[in-house]
């Protein structure tokens, strides 16, 4: 397949994205599962990151991430893989909630 095809047809796709309050403090914990789009395969090593913060990790052999202790706010999650087309979806951090 053509290179530029590959890359606008096949992206990462967020599943299983939870945000919930964890800690009186105004903190949170953001968690998911980043899979290929067309297969469904668990995507592992892939770059998760709060854009526009030092905040991040990668994901583990299942797919999963998880974020701990995210202050209270509105963010875009950001992913990057290699092969893949950078994406990000929003999310909000809500305090004590």
């Amino acid at each position: 397949m053509e290179k530029n095809i590959y890359y606008s047809t096949v992206f990462i796709l967020f599943l299983f994205i939870g945000i919930q309050s964890l800690y009186a403090q105004g903190t949170g914990t953001v968690s998911g599962t980043v899979v290929d789009k067309a297969s469904g395969e668990a995507l592992i090593g892939v770059n998760v990151f709060l854009e526009g913060t030092s905040i991040g990790t990668a994901s583990f052999n299942d797919g999963k991430y998880i974020l701990h202790q995210v202050p209270a706010g509105t963010y875009n999650i950001g992913v990057r893989y290699i092969g893949y087309k950078d994406q990000s979806i929003s999310a909000t951090i809500v305090a004590n909630g």
